[in-house]
């Protein structure tokens, strides 16, 4: 598990917290923890933290909060696709995990909840071989994240929509993608969209 970049400090801090069930620092810890996960291009890492706390979660009575319960899904379904893309032989299995999660986050019905299922099953299709289905999905998700004013998932999602369909038209949106998010300080788009929209290959 890679954690070099992570201050001692960090660790510590997690460290320090009340271990006494599952509450809402235990979920932020661990969304951090997964989010650099991702970020680092580290998906068995971030997929082996959130599956053995998963009935933690559930007991705490946490996923009844509709908004944690789908990011919590989101987040499950993002390790799965990273892990995925990082391992050909449980791939099949990691992306039917991922396609579940989704449709349960489809279900919720809510306006931004809508458009990460379909970016889950972009990349799904994407690490299916099926590119053109995987554009189509990063359409609609764009489109929706554009809905709900969530631009910097947007960005992220027309980065992937680029790479998937090249040519011309592909590099336009990547470098559209890469000047927003350079626009908002962000230094390295593409960690950025391995972290939002992982799976895909590259």
């Amino acid at each position: 598990m890679t954690t070099s970049k992570r201050p001692a400090a960090w660790r510590e801090a997690l460290g320090g917290w009340s271990k006494a069930g599952a509450v809402a620092h235990d979920w932020f810890g661990l969304t951090a923890e997964m989010q650099l996960d991702l970020y680092e291009r580290q998906g068995r890492s971030a997929r082996a933290r959130i599956v053995p706390g998963w009935r933690a979660l559930e007991r705490s009575l946490i996923l009844r909060v509709q908004n944690v319960r789908i990011e919590a899904w989101h987040l499950r379904a993002r390790a799965a696709l990273a892990a995925a893309a990082e391992s050909p032989d449980e791939r099949p299995r990691l992306l039917r995990e991922a396609g579940r999660d989704a449709r349960r986050i489809r279900k919720e019905k809510m306006a931004w909840s809508d458009p990460l299922a379909d970016l889950i099953l972009a990349g799904v299709a994407a690490l299916r071989g099926d590119a053109e289905g995987a554009a189509r999905r990063c359409a609609a998700a764009a489109h929706g994240f554009d809905g709900a004013d969530m631009a910097l998932y947007a960005a992220a999602t027309r980065r992937r929509h680029g790479r998937l369909v090249g040519g011309d038209e592909g590099r336009t949106l990547v470098a559209a993608a890469d000047a927003w998010m350079t626009g908002q300080k962000i230094k390295n788009p593409a960690r950025w969209t391995a972290m939002l929209a992982p799976g895909f290959p590259d």
